[in-house]
């Protein structure tokens, strides 16, 4: 099988975008939790704060103990229900579970279904269930109502149908992956971006070129009889050859990076750099050598 060979451009760009890509998704992941998590706790917090409030609404709680011959619960529960949100239906029942509101008016007088009542009524209990109706399956609050005696009297269910949680749940993943999406396509672009701007600094060479070059680059200071000695522009030592370290006595092999004062403090390397003008066959001492250069 043929190795393929990627340019540097290549590879960079890939590795930023792998980076990006997993960055992205991991955080995407996460958030998606969260929000998961929290628009469940937040359905349950609503929907148990208008179960209480309807429970404590005096006006209701007198209707259904005397039995509300003038339909009064469901026309108060018809405005509350206009005025909330993220509920599916709110139904109050006396104890014998008839309802006395309901979504659908039909369903009014009826017996109410689901199964998940008996902790209330039996032992008023307020709490948060999950199970299918005559709307199909919801997350319910279920309180308990009390006369002025203190007497159970029924208990009111507030609900959001899991097919409405599971579609704001599609919404906040979709929202979410169309961001990863276009934090991934800023990525890729700007992979692209730094790369292009990589393989600029390196004047279009490839790592396999580069180590070419170098590797011509001290043979051919190698084979230099002559000593060869350069600095940069602020008067560091950028490379020398065999030549120059035998003729200049160079004993330490780390001079490069140094200042050349530092090292030959007699050299006229500095003022040639700074009067820009070349010299040639000028005699000098440089440690304790006598040179010509």
């Amino acid at each position: 099988m043929n190795k393929v060979n990627l340019s540097l451009q290549t590879k960079i760009t890939i590795l930023i975008i792998i980076v990006v890509l997993i960055s992205l998704f991991s955080t995407a992941g996460l958030i998606t939790r969260w929000a998961v998590n929290n628009l469940q706790e937040k359905v349950e917090t609503n929907i148990m704060n208008i179960a209480e409030m309807v429970a404590n609404t005096e006006s209701i709680t007198e209707a259904l103990d005397d039995k509300d011959p003038e339909g009064f619960i469901k026309n108060q529960i018809d405005r509350i229900f206009k005025s909330v949100e993220q509920v599916d239906f709110i139904v109050v029942t006396d104890m014998n579970r008839i309802r006395y509101s309901h979504p659908v008016e039909s369903r009014i007088g009826q017996e109410f279904v689901g199964g998940d009542e008996e902790r209330v009524l039996e032992k008023g209990e307020t709490y948060i269930s999950e199970a299918v109706g005559t709307l199909g399956k919801s997350l319910r609050a279920f309180v308990p109502l009390f006369n002025k005696d203190g007497d159970q009297i029924g208990f009111v269910v507030v609900g959001t149908l899991t097919q409405s949680i599971t579609e704001a749940r599609n919404q906040i993943v979709f929202n979410i992956t169309i961001s990863s999406l276009l934090g991934l396509l800023i990525g890729i672009i700007g992979a692209f971006i730094l790369s292009m701007n990589i393989k600029k600094e390196l004047l279009g060479f490839e790592p396999k070129q580069m180590t070419q070059l170098y590797i011509e680059k001290e043979g051919m200071l190698g084979a230099i009889h002559e000593g060869i000695l350069a600095i940069d522009e602020k008067e560091r030592i950028t490379l020398y050859n065999e030549s120059a370290k035998k003729i200049l006595n160079i004993e330490d092999d780390d001079i490069v990076g140094k200042k050349v004062l530092d090292v030959f403090p007699t050299s006229q390397l500095p003022e040639v750099l700074k009067s820009g003008e070349a010299e040639y066959d000028k005699e000098q001492e440089m440690n304790k050598a006598h040179i010509l250069a």
